[in-house]
């Protein structure tokens, strides 16, 4: 109340146009957004006799504006964050890591045996399987990492704050582990595979597209070898 009350002194004050954006409760208990535009008209002497202005409810423009932004940003199947959000992310947290002298790790995971599923059993059941895969990797790490799908069924995962390798081998073996669990699919149930590949700042490199990289090679090393496999770095580990 006072921001807004601020905007429309300063335009009575001083002429400029008064344009502000806020939320009130509406009489049912709903928050509505309203859009307020005001300026000044002014005598002959120039003096300010008074202020005229329009309160708009913009509540379903700004629902849509935020649907779109939610488009740009996420996934529209698994509603994780995409590739954009996940680099914006893994960049931030390298500066962190940077800063505090601290470790981040990249997980890059690639479903094994999700495309048989998806043509043999069709879209849906591909569809049901990379929803399920998202929630279970959430389920696998941190509240204060971050689970993202950058396209197809090619997830990734920015592991902060990294004390010892210990840590890295703990959670990709708990990503296996989660992925590897049954999926109920109509009347049967249905296994997929998992092959990751991890690389670690500042260990394996200091830029975000040079650890990104090595994630995705050291992902493609790990299928080579077989199934639910990862690779760190250089170093292969089952």
């Amino acid at each position: 109340k006072e921001h807004v009350r601020a905007g429309e002194i300063r335009c009575i004050e001083t002429g400029e146009n008064h344009d502000e954006e806020y939320r009130v409760v509406w009489p049912d208990g709903t928050i509505r957004w309203l859009r307020e535009t005001g300026n000044v008209t002014k005598n002959e002497a120039g003096q300010t006799i008074k202020m005229m202005g329009v309160v708009r409810d913009i509540t379903e423009e700004r629902a849509e504006t935020d649907q779109i932004r939610d488009l740009a940003f996420h996934d529209p199947l698994t509603r994780l964050p995409n590739r954009i959000i996940f680099e914006d992310r893994l960049r931030k947290a390298m500066d962190r890591a940077k800063r505090n002298k601290k470790r981040v790790a990249v997980v890059f995971i690639d479903l094994d045996g999700f495309k048989q599923i998806n043509d043999e059993l069709g879209h849906v059941a591909g569809d049901h399987i990379l929803i399920n895969t998202g929630q279970r990797l959430i389920n696998s790490v941190r509240a204060s990492d971050t689970v993202a799908r950058i396209g197809g069924d090619e997830f990734t995962v920015i592991l902060e704050d990294l004390e010892t390798d210990a840590e890295v081998h703990g959670i990709a073996d708990k990503i296996l582990g989660a992925i590897a669990e049954p999926m109920e699919l109509g009347e049967g149930s249905y296994r997929v595979g998992a092959s990751l590949g991890i690389a670690i700042y500042p260990e394996h490199a200091r830029t975000l597209d040079t650890l990104i990289h090595i994630a995705d090679q050291a992902m493609y090393a790990a299928k080579a070898e077989g199934t639910n496999l990862y690779h760190i770095g250089w170093e292969m580990a089952d």
